[in-house]
């Protein structure tokens, strides 16, 4: 687990991402949209790799601005058909999207840390889509002024 996601982030990263935020929120909310289609058309020709970058991809756009019900309900959806979707629901990079959502819904800190070394060592730089390094930084930032731990 790293260290440096158990405690808040630094007043000038918050800044910043509050900023962020506020300028391109909408954009996230239709990122996050755009996402779960992306994902519904790769299950539709049994891309689970790809499908499961697209789980991810929505589930970091949603919480952004704080929207945790839409990939909830999508990530059941999925797990509720795990006949179907086995080979998706076993991706690490599912597994990562799901844990992350899951600190974000219960704001437990030391499970957020979890979840972000997973990301780091699952997600960051081993995926088709260009997940930024950066992201680790604004997922720090909303986990803190989202949740009060």
């Amino acid at each position: 687990m790293s260290e440096k996601y158990l405690s808040a982030p630094d007043n000038k990263d918050m800044d910043s991402f509050n900023a962020m935020v506020v300028n391109v929120g909408e954009d996230l909310q239709d990122a996050a949209r755009s996402a779960a289609d992306s994902v519904s058309s790769r299950l539709k020709v049994g891309d689970f790799k790809g499908a499961s970058e697209y789980v991810f991809d929505m589930v970091i756009q949603s919480i952004m601005i704080n929207l945790r019900e839409p990939p909830r309900k999508a990530i059941d959806i999925l797990k509720s058909k795990s006949d179907q979707f086995s080979q998706l629901l076993e991706n690490p990079v599912f597994q990562a999207s799901e844990k992350l959502l899951e600190s974000f819904e219960k704001g437990d800190k030391k499970q957020f840390a979890e979840a972000m070394q997973t990301i780091e060592d699952s997600v960051i730089g081993k995926t088709s889509i260009d997940f930024r390094y950066g992201i680790l930084k604004d997922l720090h930032c909303a986990f803190y002024k989202y949740n009060k731990p």
